[in-house]
C-alpha cells in the first residue's frame, strides 16, 4: 500500500490495508475498488492511475469517480489526491481533477414524470491536498470553467427538436450574455431577409419555426477577434432530399455545432481570458413541405453568389 494512505487508512481502522493484503486493488490505471469502513466515512472509492499519469489519466480517473458518486446517489463527495508519482504541474493536475469529476458525474435530466421516489443529485465535491497550493488552485478553478462550458454543450444536445427550436437557441443566447455580460444579437426571419442571407432562409422555408441568426460578442482584449462559428440546425430530416427513417431521431444533434459554440461562450463567462471572441450561429430546421426549398433550386448568398440546391441535406453548406 502506497506510504501516502497511512493516514487515511488509519482513520479507517486498517480498511485500506485489507484491500490491498486481500489484493482488490493494486492502483492500476482506472482500478477501482468501494470499501465500507468503519468509522466517520460511509464509502471510500479508490482510483488507479498509471505509474507516471498524465492529465488524459487524472481526468479520466476523475470521471471514472464523478460517474461512480452519480450512481451511488451520494449529495456530495471529497477527493483526496495522494498520488506523488506525477511530473505534472499542479495547475495542469488541478485542472484535470476539476473537468473530470463533473464530466463523469453529469447525467442529463430524464424526461419521465418525476420519481416518486427521488435520489438526491451529487452537488458538491471539495478536493484534499496534501499542501497549500495556489497553482493547484487556479488549475482547479480553470477546470471549473471548462466543465461548466461542456455541461452546457452536452445539456442544448440532449434536448429534443421540439423544445430546442431556432428561436430557444436565441434565447438561451440572450440568457448567456445577460449572465455574463456579453453582446448579443439574435436576428429574426425579417432581419434575417433585410441582412440578404438568402441561402440561410432557403434552409428554413420547409419549416413552421423561423430561423434565427445569433451573434455573440466577449470583447476581454481589443486584439481582433476569435471567430467561432456554428451549425444550429436544430432538427435535419434532410428536407425533400430526405433521410432514410432509421436513426433518424439523432437528427437533433445537427445543432451540436451551435451547442459548442454557446458552450465556449459559457466557458468565457467563467474564465475571463483576455481574448476578443465572437460567435456566429445560423439556426434552422429542415424540414420537407409544400413550401421547403428543391433540389434544383437557385438560391442567392449574403455575397452575392447563386448557389444551384441539388440535395437540399446539403444544408450545412448553405447557412
Amino acid at each position: 500500500m502506497p506510504n501516502g494512505l497511512g493516514a487515511l487508512d488509519a482513520a479507517c481502522d486498517g480498511a485500506l490495508a485489507r484491500c490491498w493484503a486481500a489484493s482488490d486493488f493494486g492502483g492500476k490505471k482506472n482500478e477501482t475498488a468501494l470499501i465500507y469502513p468503519t468509522g466517520k466515512a460511509q464509502r471510500i472509492l479508490l482510483v488507479g492511475l498509471d505509474s507516471e499519469p498524465d492529465a488524459g489519466a487524472i481526468r479520466r480517473a476523475a470521471m471514472i469517480a464523478g460517474k461512480r458518486a452519480r450512481t451511488l446517489c451520494v449529495p456530495s463527495a471529497v477527493v483526496f489526491w495522494l498520488a506523488d508519482n506525477t511530473t505534472l504541474p499542479a495547475d495542469r493536475v488541478g485542472q484535470a481533477l476539476a473537468e473530470g469529476l463533473p464530466f463523469g458525474a453529469w447525467h442529463y435530466p430524464d424526461l419521465k414524470r418525476p420519481s416518486d421516489d427521488p435520489k438526491p443529485p451529487f452537488e458538491r465535491v471539495e478536493i484534499i491536498i496534501p499542501t497549500d497550493d495556489g497553482d493547484f488552485c487556479r488549475g482547479v478553478e480553470r477546470g471549473n470553467g471548462i466543465a461548466a462550458g461542456q455541461a452546457f454543450t452536452r445539456g442544448l444536445q440532449m434536448l429534443p427538436g421540439n423544445t430546442c427550436t431556432p428561436e430557444y437557441l436565441g434565447e438561451r443566447a440572450r440568457e448567456l450574455a445577460t449572465k455574463h455580460g456579453f453582446t448579443v444579437t439574435v436576428m429574426d426571419r425579417a432581419a434575417i431577409e433585410a441582412e440578404g442571407m438568402h441561402a440561410l432562409l432557403a434552409v428554413g422555408k420547409g419549416s413552421a419555426l423561423e430561423p434565427r441568426f445569433i451573434v455573440l460578442e466577449y470583447k476581454g482584449s481589443a486584439d481582433a477577434p476569435v471567430v467561432l462559428v456554428g451549425k444550429g440546425v436544430t432538427f435535419d430530416t434532410g428536407g425533400i432530399s430526405i433521410k432514410p427513417a432509421p436513426s433518424m431521431e439523432d437528427m437533433k444533434y445537427d445543432m451540436s455545432g451551435a451547442a459548442a459554440v454557446l458552450g465556449t461562450f459559457e466557458m468565457l463567462g467563467h474564465l475571463k481570458p483576455k481574448l476578443h471572441v465572437v460567435g456566429l450561429v445560423p439556426s434552422a430546421e429542415n424540414m420537407p413541405s409544400g413550401t421547403a426549398y428543391k433540389p434544383g433550386d437557385v438560391v442567392n448568398s449574403h455575397f452575392g453568389k447563386t448557389i444551384e440546391v441539388q440535395n437540399t441535406d446539403a444544408e450545412g453548406r448553405l447557412i
